[in-house]
């Protein structure tokens, strides 16, 4: 299984979940291995890190494209900035750890767990507008 069979999958999700643009993070995503292909090593695991490293850096460009529907966590990424919502993203979406969220990301632990903090907080208070709109 090659590298690219490996992890497309998930490199193009991870790329999806922060545009929300199918067009998009099929670039993203090809132009992920384009560039890291002979250039990651080690476990599986540290190769998976490093391809979303690679995928992150490349995202800041670009931006969540709107969608008509209102979906609440589409609504919730998109009031995030682009930090949080990469942190939220790899945390809920793809189950990495804090530590291995700040390894992708090239910050603190410490960081890592206070952008989660806000990020909860930030998605409660939105559910509570929510419900309070639907009575």
């Amino acid at each position: 299984m090659t590298l690219i069979e490996r992890y497309q999958d998930e490199i193009y999700s991870l790329a999806l979940s922060l545009t929300n643009n199918e067009k998009k993070s099929k670039i993203l995503a090809a132009k992920v291995f384009d560039k890291s292909l002979g250039k990651v090593y080690g476990s599986y695991n540290k190769i998976k890190l490093q391809l979303f490293r690679e995928l992150l850096l490349n995202i800041a460009s670009v931006s969540m494209k709107k969608m008509s529907e209102k979906n609440i966590l589409y609504l919730f990424k998109r009031r995030l900035n682009l930090f949080d919502r990469k942190v939220f993203v790899l945390k809920f979406e793809f189950n990495l750890t804090s530590t291995e969220i700040a390894v992708v990301l090239r910050t603190s632990v410490k960081k890592v767990k206070k952008s989660l903090f806000y990020s909860i907080d930030k998605m409660i208070k939105i559910m509570e507008d929510k419900k309070s709109e639907m009575r």
